[in-house]
């Protein structure tokens, strides 16, 4: 700045020496255009001069690491990033020596750390890149350039958590959802995994508008889960319009293949928008026998994870309830996925949701009942198989009517101390009836 000042200083000197010397009327063609310099050159100077004089640094990721990480507590860095220091510590750690935060420019590139959490406070909050600017003191076009850095770093560290369970993995996940079923009444034998889509709402894109327009009548993309019992995502599918049904979103994905190559043994519990396969169970269509109401009961109890699991994830990364800008639709599906990768990471290390976070603000109220509307109403799905059909009624044969005897053998049981009650009862008062007449 001040080598700035002198130049301004000199340039000045020169200007006025040359314009006291020199009469406009005696100069040349070349004096002019050298006088005509100068001024201008003494112009820019003092402009450039005033500008570093007054304008404000800009400390990138001063904020972050002098007050949100040496003074903030646990708690408040908890509410404003959705998780703990020290999973916040180990994600930097793994993403600190990728490429992508080491350059070889001579001017140092910002912290990992303070770009993360650039991205960290993005997801947990509306989402408004402005927002983040002014929060942590820089540029629209550096928080998207950081947000670029993060996810093409963090889904190239972290993809391995959202993976396809292996075949030896298949008993201790059917052993996880037995586990989960506290009474063995409650419980369907070889389930490995839950089902079931979601909405991410979008601004209306500029093309094929009617395409992402779901049955609810707002625009959304097609998010589709499989879960396990525990409620992580094992194999996640994003991007189809929402107009798309369930079932067609399942047909085009590589999902569908690797449930049709499960044992027989092993199924996946979906609802009624997903076609009725050997290896994918759905609950019965307007059940008339009493069997089939209770298998239903019994499948949704053991289906409800996969809602568990999406509620947990867009309670904690809020960005999910605001719609997403449709010109940058790649980037929504990576940030999406993104927000999967860091439930399983967050949960593995026991990290788990708040219960203040499910208190919503006003505007997300509006999103949330309105892609809950939109996930809970059914759409039939006419694909079944008659192999499908067979398996689904041994399971009812087999193991619902085992229920069926065991509750009846119960209720049997219940109406024999029912009435041993009712005689004690009534010996008990006819003694008590008889003591009275006996005094005088």
């Amino acid at each position: 700045m001040e080598d700035e000042l002198q130049v301004a200083l000199l340039s000045t000197l020169v200007a006025l020496v040359v314009a006291r010397r020199v009469r406009r009327s005696r100069m040349d063609a070349a004096q002019r255009s050298t006088l005509f310099f100068m001024r201008n050159l003494h112009q820019l100077c003092l402009l450039r001069a005033f500008n570093l004089s007054h304008r404000r640094p800009l400390p990138v990721g001063c904020w972050f690491t002098d007050t949100v990480w040496a003074l903030w507590p646990a708690a408040e860095f908890r509410k404003h990033f959705r998780l703990s220091r020290e999973t916040f510590s180990f994600i930097v750690g793994r993403l600190e020596t990728e490429p992508e935060f080491n350059n070889n420019s001579s001017l140092a590139q910002t912290d990992a750390a303070v770009q993360l959490a650039i991205v960290m406070f993005r997801l947990a909050g509306s989402g408004l890149t402005r927002s983040a600017a002014v929060q942590f003191n820089v540029s629209s076009g550096f928080v998207a350039k950081s947000q670029r850095r993060v996810l093409a770093a963090f889904l190239r560290v972290f993809g391995y958590f959202i993976a396809l369970p292996a075949a030896d993995e298949l008993p201790a996940l059917d052993a996880q959802f037995e586990a989960l079923s506290h009474n063995h009444r409650h419980k369907l034998p070889g389930c490995i995994g839950a089902l079931d889509g979601t909405h991410i709402p979008i601004v209306a894109p500029p093309q094929n508008r009617s395409e992402y327009v779901n049955r609810k009548g707002f625009f959304s993309i097609a998010t589709m889960a499989l879960v396990e019992a525990d409620g992580a995502f094992r194999a996640v599918r994003i991007g189809d319009p929402g107009c798309m049904h369930d079932g067609r979103v399942l047909a085009n994905s590589d999902l569908y293949d690797w449930i049709a190559g499960l044992p027989d043994r092993y199924h996946v519990l979906a609802d009624t928008a997903y076609p009725l396969l050997v290896n994918l169970m759905t609950p019965f269509v307007n059940p008339l026998v009493r069997l089939h109401g209770r298998f239903n009961k019994v499948l949704s109890r053991q289906r409800v994870v996969v809602e568990n699991a999406f509620g947990r994830l867009k309670m904690r990364w809020r960005l999910l309830l605001t719609p997403f800008r449709t010109e940058l639709l790649g980037t929504v599906t990576l940030l999406v996925r993104m927000c999967c990768i860091l439930h399983n990471l967050c949960q593995g290390r026991g990290d788990l949701n708040d219960a203040d976070w499910s208190v919503l603000a006003p505007a997300e109220q509006q999103y949330f009942a309105a892609i809950a509307d939109a996930d809970d109403e059914e759409r039939y799905w006419n694909g079944v198989e008659a192999s499908g059909i067979a398996k689904r009624n041994d399971l009812v044969t087999q193991y619902m009517d085992f229920y069926l005897r065991l509750n009846c053998r119960q209720k049997t049981k219940n109406k024999q101390k029912k009435k041993l009650r009712t005689r004690f009862h009534s010996k008990s008062s006819t003694e008590s009836e008889n003591r009275k007449k006996k005094i005088p």
